[in-house]
C-alpha cells in the first residue's frame, strides 16, 4: 500500500511539475487568415496602401514614415516598411512552393521593393486578365520582426476608366500565415 500511495505521489508530483513548465512558456499560436486590399492602378500617381498584419488594418498612408505598417501595394508594387519605403526592417521575398509547404522562412535574401509582377502574376493583355501564379509564395519578414507568408489567391480589377478604359484598383486577395512568436517557423 505505501508503494502505490509513493507512486501516486510521485506521478501527482511530475504531472503538476510538467503543467507548471507548459504554463510559464506558452506557445503562441499560428494566425492563419486571409485579407482582401483594394489597391491604387495608377503606377505614377497613385498611394500605397499600407497594411498591419498583426491587427489585420489598413494604415493610413501619413504614416508611412512610421512603424504602424508592415506591407504595403500599389498598383503591382509590393513595398515593405523599411529602406526608402520605411523606418522599420520589414522585408519581403517570394519563394517557389506551396503554401502548405512552405515551412521555415529564410534568414537573409529579404528586400524593401518588389516592382516586377512577373515573379508573382501573369498579365493577358488580350483578356485584361491579372492572375497569380501558382507555386510562388511571399515571404514577409514584418516592422516589428515577425516572419509570415503570403499566398496571392486572386488579383482583380475595380472599375474601368479613361480612354482607353483602364481599371482604377486592383484588389488584391492573399491568404497569410503570421508566426506571432518572432522564430522563422510555421
Amino acid at each position: 500500500m505505501r508503494i502505490l500511495a509513493f507512486a501516486l505521489v510521485l506521478f501527482v508530483a511530475a504531472t503538476t511539475t510538467s503543467c507548471e513548465r507548459n504554463n510559464s512558456n506558452p506557445v503562441v499560436p499560428l494566425v492563419t487568415d486571409t485579407i482582401v486590399m483594394t489597391v491604387s492602378a495608377d503606377a505614377q500617381n497613385g498611394s500605397f496602401t499600407l497594411f498591419k498584419l498583426s491587427n489585420e488594418s489598413i494604415v493610413p498612408t501619413a504614416q508611412q514614415q512610421t512603424a504602424n505598417w508592415d506591407m504595403g501595394m500599389r498598383f503591382t508594387t509590393f513595398i515593405t516598411n523599411s529602406g526608402t519605403n520605411g523606418p522599420s526592417a520589414a522585408g519581403v521575398q517570394i519563394l517557389d512552393g506551396t503554401f502548405e509547404g512552405t515551412l521555415t522562412a529564410p534568414e537573409t535574401g529579404y528586400v524593401s521593393t518588389i516592382d516586377d509582377y512577373n515573379q508573382f502574376a501573369t498579365y493577358n493583355s488580350t483578356t485584361r486578365q491579372f492572375t497569380p501564379r501558382p507555386g510562388r509564395i511571399f515571404i514577409l519578414r514584418t516592422a516589428d520582426n515577425k516572419f509570415a507568408k503570403l499566398e496571392m489567391l486572386r488579383a482583380d480589377f475595380g472599375p474601368l476608366a479613361g480612354t482607353p478604359p483602364r481599371p482604377t484598383t486592383i484588389i488584391y486577395t492573399f491568404r497569410y500565415q503570421l508566426q506571432a512568436n518572432g522564430t522563422r517557423n510555421f
